[in-house]
Parts: C-alpha cells; structure tokens; sequence
C-alpha cells in the first residue's frame, strides 16, 4: 500500500483529493489529508475507506516530520511561500514531493541535492 499525504484541503486541493479518495481502494492507496482544520479535512476525505484526515499546523516541525515520515510521497497544496520548507523536510527525509506551483529560483537552486538522492 503507497502512503500519499495531500497538504492543504482549500478549494484549489478539491479536484486532486476527490480523484485520490475515489481511486485509493482499487489502487491500494492510503490517503491522507492534512489541514489546519481536521474538520474540513474530513469533509474532503468524506469518511472513505482508505483515507484519513488529521489536523496539521505547518509551523509545528514536529509534527510535519511525523506526518512525512509515514508518507511515501507527499503532495503540497500549500501556499506557494510554504514549498521551500516543504521541500527541504522532504529531501532531508528522503521523500519525493509534488506541488502545483512554478519552479521558483529556491526550488531550482535544490535540484542537485534533489538528483543526489535520486527523488
């Protein structure tokens, strides 16, 4: 079973996190959905089997590495400003990342760090 974590359940999030929950039986997915608040995280989740929703406060490192930790890939429906931090957890634990936003010059200037670990 892949272990996906969507960050963020906002209205731009809505598309993607219906597409995972509709498919995650049948792709033997586990879904989670992390917000701020875990309420509307459940309601995108809507109590389907092979999906979670848990409470996530982007500024408790803490808990961001937790989360990570059980993801195999993690996918940021962040606020754009919100990616680089993101993004170095990520390659600091070794996992692959998707965003919807541009390449910013950050994110460019990690590329070869991201190649090294092969991400």
């Amino acid at each position: 079973m892949r272990n996906i974590l969507i960050l963020g359940a906002g209205k731009s999030s809505g598309a993607l996190i219906d597409y995972f929950v509709e498919h995650a039986q049948q792709q033997d997915w586990q879904v989670t959905v992390a917000d701020l608040s875990v309420e509307h995280a459940m309601q995108k989740t809507k109590g389907c089997e092979h999906t979670q929703a848990t409470a996530f406060d982007f500024y408790n490192q803490e808990k961001r590495k937790e989360l990570f930790l059980q993801a195999d890939i993690i996918i940021s429906m962040l606020p754009a400003t919100m990616h680089i931090a993101v993004a170095e957890d990520c390659l600091a634990l070794k996992k692959n990342l998707v965003t919807p936003s541009y390449i910013s010059d950050a994110m460019r200037e990690m590329n070869d760090k991201v190649e090294k670990k092969k991400l």
